[in-house]
């Protein structure tokens, strides 16, 4: 998957988020363009549009002299940029008035005068404000946080990245919604404090855990301001370190092991798991190389007191397990699984219990199976092949 893309969990909530920004960017646009051209209105009509973070459906607005229509929704228009990367970036706290200007301009070709773009630019940002400043449910079961790298327009500069800080919220229903964007020179636990004492004061009291990557200092920032939180390192995350660690064809048998941990159903469970690794392997007995996570205290180390469901392993997760299954191993995510070989999930807040076939073989009575491997080559880090990360998907939470 394109490395600008978000992840699968944050997709679906940041492609609602930037089909609102753009539906609020078209009506300011209709609006100033009657002002400057005359005409009046005439209804909308439906349209799609395809941007980084999915498929987002548009009323466009319409003038009675069909004169009117939107630059960014031009066909075959050559966009340097992606619509929905813009979209995020403009309602980005953290954003000035003149990076809002740019962006605005952009979007809307620039057609307008100074004069008529600053006061477009006011209304769009007091939109952004109200998104930024909205009151938040005062309990979350889950709050992923991550950072993210988007492509956009500065003056001067042509296209930049610029580093976006995304926090998404699992609410107890299993609703999910953006919590925020936030617009930082770097990613760092100091910007992440700031980001979390915001989602305080807008009311987002308890969080039964924050699930992030392992940048250090996030966990005693999470802490500082939610005390009673637990925290995980995101598994992705983990896993793909994990793999990293050892040899290419080792890389199937690693996957295995690590699927047995991440999906069992409670914690001695998955404790068993680790403890089973074979000795003979680089990452059994003692040493269990694929099974520390630096940074993160590992997998098992925090979140799983009375937690048992989160150690179900995300959808991201299971497509990495995947792409390294021994042959004739059926595993959530793969192919076969979704044509039905691999059984139900449980229905108990447990973690999926999938067929192992060719794993016995796999370890050394028949031979091993070279694997192919999602880490960009023999050993060398990229980007995660299904996209996909934490937080964690349980029975009661999907």
């Amino acid at each position: 998957m394109d490395q600008d893309t978000l992840r699968i969990l944050l997709r679906e909530a940041v492609r609602e988020t930037v089909a609102e920004v753009l539906q609020t960017v078209l009506e300011l646009d209709r609006t100033a363009f009657l002002q400057v051209h005359g005409g009046r209105r005439n209804g909308y009509y439906p349209r799609k549009l395809e941007t980084t973070f999915g498929q987002v459906d548009l009323k466009v607005p319409r003038d009675r002299e069909s004169r009117y229509y939107p630059a960014f929704l031009k066909p075959y228009a050559r966009r340097l940029v992606d619509v929905g990367e813009v979209a995020v970036a403009l309602y980005a706290a953290g954003v000035s008035q003149r990076k809002a200007a740019e962006i605005l301009s952009l979007l809307l070709g620039h057609r307008y005068s100074h004069e008529t773009l600053s006061a477009l630019t006011d209304q769009v940002l007091e939109a952004a404000g109200a998104f930024r400043t909205r009151p938040l449910p005062e309990e979350m079961a889950f709050v992923y946080l991550d950072g993210l790298s988007l492509k956009v327009f500065r003056e001067g500069e042509g296209i930049v990245r610029e580093s976006v800080y995304v926090a998404l919220g699992i609410a107890p229903n299993g609703e999910r919604r953006v919590l925020g964007f936030w617009l930082l020179p770097t990613e760092s636990a100091l910007g992440w404090e700031g980001v979390l004492g915001e989602l305080w004061q807008r009311g987002l009291r308890r969080v039964l855990l924050f699930i992030t990557d392992g940048l250090p200092g996030l966990p005693e920032a999470i802490r500082r301001v939610y005390p009673q939180a637990e925290w995980q390192r995101c598994v992705v995350h983990g896993v793909r370190w994990s793999l990293s660690q050892v040899r290419a064809r080792d890389r199937g048998l690693l996957a295995e092991d690590l699927r047995r941990v991440y999906g069992a159903e409670s914690r001695e469970e998955a404790l068993g798991a680790l403890e089973s690794a074979p000795k003979g392997l680089p990452w059994g007995g003692e040493g269990r190389l694929g099974f520390a996570v630096p940074g993160g205290g590992g997998a098992l180390g925090t979140g799983f007191g009375g937690l048992p469901a989160v150690l179900r392993v995300p959808q991201g997760a299971l497509a990495v397990l995947a792409e390294h299954q021994p042959d004739g191993a059926v595993y959530p995510g793969s192919a076969a699984w979704d044509e039905g070989a691999g059984p139900q999930v449980s229905q108990g807040g447990g973690g999926i219990q999938a067929p192992l076939p060719g794993v016995r073989e796999a370890r050394g009575e028949v031979g091993r199976t070279e694997t192919k491997g999602v880490l960009g080559g023999e050993g060398g880090a990229g980007e995660d092949a299904s996209g996909a990360v934490c937080p964690p998907y349980t029975d009661s939470y999907t």
